[in-house]
């Protein structure tokens, strides 16, 4: 994680992002949307913010972060996945640097199989999503065509599933690995 001058430039950053990821966590799960008023803004406080406190070596962590925040984008070809999910983890690079926004996106793909499952499991359709997710496969890997798979997603009997929260743990967990010098 980036390393700041004053423990207080530090939790500013930290609380900050810890309530954008809140909030687009309410919003996800209530509208199943993350939206724009709030993603926008964090991105450019997470800019401003390493850049007033770091310098131009906070600058450059962010455009590091939200660069490897735009890997999120080949995701997009997945069932359920928006643009949303991108623009937030362009905000958590902005704020928080390329090593933090790389292992909080692995956590967060980790996050998000546990909470498909336990969502399937919950709506009593975990074979069926079993068995969508392999023929899915095979349909991507025949056609290579994203779009045959947000069809089956839009018929799915599970529904859409929201990331944010997924992505917010996935933070957390990132954040608790690096503090404690497993990665």
């Amino acid at each position: 994680m980036l390393v700041y001058h004053s423990h207080f430039a530090g939790l500013l950053v930290h609380l900050t992002l810890a309530c954008v990821l809140a909030i687009a966590v309410v919003t996800d799960v209530s509208k199943r949307k993350i939206y724009n008023w709030l993603t926008f803004p964090a991105i450019a406080a997470g800019f401003v913010l390493n850049s007033v406190l770091l310098g131009g070596h906070g600058t450059l962590e962010s455009l590091a972060g939200f660069a490897i925040g735009s890997i999120w984008m080949i995701l997009l070809i997945v069932p359920g996945s928006s643009a949303g999910d991108v623009k937030l983890f362009w905000a958590v690079g902005a704020f928080m640097g390329f090593k933090f926004t790389l292992w909080a996106m692995l956590c967060s793909v980790l996050c998000g199989a546990v909470h498909g499952v336990v969502y399937a499991m919950h709506k009593g359709q975990l074979s069926y999503t079993i068995k969508n997710a392999l023929v899915g496969g095979h349909v991507l890997v025949a056609t290579k065509d994203g779009e045959t798979l947000k069809g089956m997603a839009s018929t799915s009997k599970v529904g859409k599933i929201p990331s944010a929260p997924s992505i917010a743990l996935g933070c957390v967990i990132a954040a608790y690995l690096i503090l404690r010098g497993v990665v």
